[in-house]
């Protein structure tokens, strides 16, 4: 039951589809090695059109979920207030997730320990361990650095950000700043800290972590992307190139891998290709489309993975 508390946790972050202006108290605490970032507000993803329709084809509306709720004190569908994940390595998958929300810590650990959870002290901090051994590219330990901020990762990572909240390094500057604009800018962002061919250990793919590593995408600088959620949904991204040579070469690959997805896609999936916009500006590729939001949750349920099983 606890290895389920965590993984209750774990989905509402991989679910939830936010918009949110970052607390600045949560930007010291990243890794300063992370070679991605991924912002979330769950405040307004819980009221919005996109936002519900998850929430239901996910059944986080559970009965297991109102149970653990009565026994931790703690809903993610409540008190869960916004999320920063940062990863390290793509490789082994090491990330480090910060939460800021409402959280009832000494249930919380009460409960962890009568699960079984390892718990051990780190600078005055707990930590709780999930019983058993560790599975690697999945979150062991999680500790409350206060009673509204959790972080959640392996327990290395976990020990670092306490180092971090004590005056350990922090991000350099200017991701600070990339993050706080993205922040502002979208509901639900992903930035990269260097280039996007870094990020193909993520893909347990190999073709697709072949693709991630080719010439082009070697060739971004950075990428970031995001979302803003209402009746329209608007998606848009912006990637750096290193020439605007490489750029026309990205917006080619882009419009060529598009007609091929829209050949096997379903209406409404090819509707949203032909809505795809792209323009270059020297250096730098912009992507957006826009859709209503009906139809975008139409694409989603009309595509693979859970929502189409429930």
């Amino acid at each position: 039951m606890y290895r389920r508390f965590f993984l209750s946790i774990v989905l509402a972050i991989a679910t939830a589809i936010p918009g949110f202006a970052i607390d600045a108290s949560l930007l010291p605490l990243l890794p300063p090695d992370a070679k991605a970032v991924v912002g979330m507000d769950f405040s307004r993803v819980m009221t919005s059109p996109f936002g519900q329709f998850v929430l239901r084809q996910m059944n986080l509306n559970s009965q297991e979920i109102d149970r653990m709720g009565a026994m931790v004190g703690f809903d993610p569908r409540r008190d869960l207030h916004e999320a920063i994940l940062a990863l390290m390595d793509p490789q082994s998958r090491d990330a480090l997730v910060l939460l800021r929300g409402v959280f009832d810590v000494e249930r919380i650990y009460g409960f962890a320990n009568l699960q079984g959870a390892n718990t051990t002290t780190y600078k005055g901090v707990r930590i709780m361990g999930a019983p058993g051994r560790p599975r690697a590219g999945r979150p062991s330990s999680v500790a409350f650095l206060s009673p509204n901020l959790m972080a959640l990762g392996m327990e290395s990572s976990v020990k670092s950000v306490i180092d971090r909240q004590s005056g350990g390094a922090n991000p350099d500057e200017s991701l600070v700043a990339r993050i706080q604009a993205a922040g502002s800018r979208y509901d639900m962002w992903f930035l990269t800290n260097g280039s996007v061919s870094s990020l193909a250990g993520l893909s347990g793919n190999p073709n697709v972590s072949g693709a991630m590593g080719g010439n082009v995408l070697q060739a971004l600088e950075s990428l970031l992307a995001g979302f803003k959620f209402g009746d329209t949904v608007e998606i848009s991204a912006e990637a750096m190139a290193l020439t605007e040579k490489d750029a026309t070469a990205l917006v080619d690959v882009i419009r060529f891998f598009g007609q091929m997805a829209q050949s096997n896609a379903s209406a409404s999936a090819s509707a949203l290709f032909e809505a795809l916009k792209l323009t270059t500006d020297g250096r730098v590729v912009r992507a957006s489309i826009s859709v209503p939001n009906q139809e975008f949750e139409k694409i989603i349920s009309s595509g693979p993975g859970p929502s189409r099983r429930l």
